[in-house]
C-alpha cells in the first residue's frame, strides 16, 4: 500500500484512523507486539510496517484471514491471472447465497456472484486462499449503506450491480498483494479464544483494542459481521436462522454488556500480567469506567497512565466531543 493511502478495509471499530496517535505510545525497545483484537489489521499491520514482530490474534474468521494475508505473510501475492480465475464465471459453484439470502444484503444478480467467487476461492491454498478470502469480505462489507454489518435489509449501496462487486473484489485483491511486505520479523496470525491464548504469549508489549459496553449500545462483533463470518467457511457446520430479519446464525459468543464487563476486564488484565507493557484503546462513556481500568492495572502491579483525543465515532458519529482513550501500563517495578 503506497505512503497515504487510507488503509482499504473497513470495518466496526477500527482504529485506521487512529493508527498514527497509536503509535507514538509503543515504545522502540518492544520488539515483540502481541495485537489480542486485530480486528482489521490496521494497528497489526502498522506494527509490522515499523518493524516489529507482531503476533495477531482475533476469533472472528474474515479478521483471522485478513492478518494471514497482510501480517503473517510476507511474500506471497496473487497473479493477475489469478485474480481473474477468482472472479470469474463458474456453473458449478453452489446455491447457497441466493438459497438463503436471496432479496436480503445485496442488488439481484449480486447473490449469485458471490456464490461463484465463493466457489472459485476453494481453487486457492495457503496465503493465497486467504487474500481471496479477505478480498471476497472487503468486497461484501463495503457494498453496504452506512456500516459495515449485516443487521437488517435493505442495507446495500443502490446501484451495487454484479459488475461492481466484481470490480470490487479484484481491486481489494491488488490492495492486499500491495501490502504483502516482508520486514524480516517473523509475525504470526492466530485465531484463537483470547483468554485461552493471552498466558501463553511471549510478548514485550500487548495492544488491545477490546469489545466493551457504552452508554449507547453493546456490540457482538460476530453478529454484526454474520453474513461475512459464515461466508468465510461458507456456513458449513452453521444453522441459519431464517425467521430473522438478518438470517443470523446460532452462536454461543457472549456479548460484553454492562453486568458482565467488569468480569471481562479483569480476567483479560489478570491473564496478562507476564507481559511486561499493555496499551488499550477504549472510548469516553464505556463500561467499565477509564478509572476502573486504571485501579485494576494498578492492583496488578502496573503503572498506568491515561491520554485521550477527540474522535468521531462511525456508529455514533452524530454525538459530538466523543474522545478516544489510550491507558498505557506498564510494570511498576520497570
Amino acid at each position: 500500500m503506497a505512503t497515504g493511502t487510507r488503509y482499504p478495509i473497513p470495518y466496526v471499530g477500527s482504529k485506521r484512523r487512529l493508527v498514527r496517535w497509536i503509535m507514538e505510545s509503543i515504545p522502540q525497545d518492544a520488539k515483540t507486539v502481541f495485537d489480542a483484537f486485530s480486528g482489521s489489521g490496521a494497528v497489526a499491520y502498522a506494527l509490522k510496517k515499523a518493524g516489529f514482530r507482531v503476533i495477531a490474534n482475533d476469533r472472528l474468521r474474515y479478521c483471522h484471514h485478513i492478518a494471514r494475508a497482510i501480517i503473517e505473510n510476507d511474500t506471497v501475492r496473487l497473479t493477475d491471472d489469478e485474480i481473474d480465475a477468482l472472479i470469474a464465471d463458474n456453473p458449478d459453484a453452489g446455491t447457497f447465497v441466493r438459497d438463503h439470502f436471496d432479496g436480503v444484503f445485496f442488488e439481484p444478480g449480486v447473490h449469485r456472484l458471490i456464490d461463484m467467487i465463493r466457489a472459485n476461492v476453494d481453487r486457492f491454498s495457503g496465503y493465497k486462499r486467504d487474500i481471496a478470502l479477505a478480498a471476497l469480505g472487503r468486497a461484501c462489507a463495503s457494498g453496504k449503506k452506512g456500516f459495515t454489518y449485516f443487521h437488517s435489509t435493505p442495507a446495500h449501496i443502490p446501484g451495487d450491480t454484479p459488475e461492481r462487486f466484481r470490480a470490487r473484489v479484484a481491486e481489494t485483491a491488488g490492495w492486499l498483494n500491495s501490502m504483502v511486505i516482508d520486514t524480516g520479523a517473523r509475525c504470526e496470525a492466530h485465531r484463537a479464544d483470547i483468554m485461552d491464548i493471552l498466558p501463553r504469549v511471549k510478548a514485550d508489549l500487548v495492544y488491545f483494542d477490546p469489545p466493551y459496553a457504552t452508554e449507547f449500545d453493546t456490540h457482538n462483533y460476530e453478529k454484526d459481521n454474520h453474513f461475512v463470518e459464515g461466508l468465510m467457511i461458507y456456513w458449513d457446520g452453521l444453522k441459519i436462522r431464517m425467521n430473522t430479519k438478518g438470517r443470523y446464525y446460532e452462536t454461543d459468543h457472549t456479548t460484553v454488556i454492562r453486568t458482565n464487563c467488569h468480569a471481562f476486564f479483569s480476567s483479560l488484565l489478570s491473564r496478562s500480567t507476564h507481559i511486561p507493557r499493555w496499551r488499550i484503546s477504549y472510548r469516553d462513556r464505556a463500561y467499565p469506567r477509564v478509572h476502573e481500568i486504571v485501579s485494576m492495572a494498578e492492583a496488578l502491579g502496573m503503572t498506568a497512565t491515561v491520554k485521550d483525543i477527540e474522535h468521531t465515532y462511525s456508529i455514533a458519529g452524530s454525538r459530538r466531543g466523543a474522545r478516544e482513550i489510550l491507558v498505557m501500563c506498564d510494570r511498576a517495578n520497570g
